[in-house]
């Protein structure tokens, strides 16, 4: 749906105006702006103080029943400010609202008639409040702006041209929503992590679309990536008619700081955006996480987690670990030999051959050792020497021997295992 909209809110000094590169192209970047927000017809004004401008693009075009939608106001000077606002009906001062018929039958048209009246008069009948009102319009008073406060919870509508049944063309009406989110999230300088898109029906319940982020963003075209990946797994129950946005997960977000030459997002970030689409593409409880454990045993130093709240993602892109553990032990592994990423599910024995283990040719111990003996409060008792080895392929692998014959694996002291392999 289209409405006409006529646009005052924008409030720039002469002396920055050139930061805009101009008048402009600063009412075409406003166009544009509300062109993508979904609105058809647009009246922009300019004058040299805001309550002139307000006047302006509300006031109706004279003697021009149908005018152009994308028609403005010039009045970037006093004398045209002070032409064009003299023509103008008295009925567009909002303080002239309640004095219409009275002001009509007093033959006080317009502006300029108000103007002419005795001010005394005019006070003392109507209320200080509608001088001061032309006064601010004229220019012979200040014009003092109260800043804009956005509302603290983004919620929009929109009744879609047709009944929509498959999700994925829910996508063309988001992206006037998301232009609408946008420019809430930038007039108040905020981030949002989290979401919601409701397909209404007619006879079922709401379909709820929950868009998650791990870093929080304002940037539309990210936020339109997520839901086509989020509406590619969606099956709705019946047609749908309206599409609504709600987002009450906006935290203050300065600005990004971007580097003159960089080509590519720094690490961090393409990290935390990959997370999102695997979220959004997977659905809830598909993504899972690898979560270091205070442990000094390799097979229990971590927990294979179901990430649920991306938010607990830090800037590196990993989850913050915040588990407390009994006796204070820190959750990070003391200083030692390397640890391989591949770590096999359970040891595999190895053979000696001339006294050297042997694993696809001979071994060669190039590090170690690394002692671990701990596990008894448990029945996990673990007495073992760690080394790096390295065949004759110059593959690496990590591998121990049991020291005893109480440790849980190991048929003996001296056994031989391999437990992990290095990239």
């Amino acid at each position: 749906m289209d409405w006409p909209v006529r646009c005052t809110g924008v409030v720039v000094g002469l002396p920055r105006m050139q930061l805009f590169g101009g008048a402009d192209k600063l009412l075409q970047r406003l166009r544009t702006e509300c062109t993508i927000a979904g609105v058809a017809t647009i009246q922009l004004a300019t004058a040299p103080n805001p309550t002139a401008a307000g006047l302006l693009a509300r006031a109706p075009h004279p003697h021009v029943p149908h005018p152009h939608p994308h028609q403005d106001r010039r009045a970037d000077t006093p004398a045209q400010r002070q032409a064009q606002l003299n023509v103008l009906p008295v009925a567009g001062l909002s303080a002239a609202h309640p004095h219409r018929e009275i002001l009509q039958t007093l033959g006080t048209h317009t502006l300029k008639d108000l103007a002419l009246l005795p001010r005394a008069g005019v006070a003392r009948r109507f209320g200080r409040a509608l001088l001061d009102e032309l006064d601010r319009a004229m220019g012979r008073a200040i014009d003092v702006r109260i800043p804009y406060q956005p509302a603290p919870v983004f919620v929009a509508r929109l009744e879609l041209p047709y009944q929509v049944t498959d999700s994925t063309a829910l996508l063309f009406g988001a992206r006037r929503l998301l232009g609408q989110l946008a420019g809430w999230l930038n007039a108040g300088r905020l981030g949002t992590r989290r979401l919601t898109f409701t397909a209404e029906h007619d006879h079922r319940p709401p379909t709820p679309i929950e868009v998650r982020l791990a870093t929080p963003s304002r940037d539309p075209d990210r936020l339109c990536a997520l839901l086509r990946e989020r509406l590619g797994r969606i099956q709705l129950p019946e047609a749908a008619h309206t599409l609504g946005l709600t987002c009450n997960d906006a935290a203050p977000m300065g600005d990004t700081t971007v580097d003159l030459f960089a080509s590519t997002p720094p690490e961090h970030e393409s990290l935390g955006r990959l997370i999102e689409r695997l979220h959004a593409r997977l659905g809830p409880g598909g993504l899972w996480r690898v979560s270091p454990y205070p442990d000094h045993r390799p097979e229990a130093a971590y927990r294979i987690e179901w990430v649920e709240d991306l938010t607990r993602l830090t800037t590196a892109g990993m989850p913050k670990t915040t588990r407390v553990v009994p006796g204070g032990i820190p959750p990070t592994r003391p200083p030692g030999l390397p640890r391989p990423l591949w770590l096999l599910q359970a040891p595999i024995a190895l053979t000696e051959r001339n006294t050297r283990p042997f694993w696809h040719g001979p071994l060669a111990l190039v590090a170690g050792p690394e002692r671990i003996e701990t596990g008894w409060w448990d029945d996990n008792l673990v007495e073992r020497d760690y080394f790096v080895a390295e065949n004759d392929e110059h593959i690496l692998v990590w591998i121990f021997r049991s020291r005893t014959g109480r440790s849980n694996q190991g048929s003996g002291p001296g056994t031989w295992y391999l437990h992990g392999l290095f990239g």
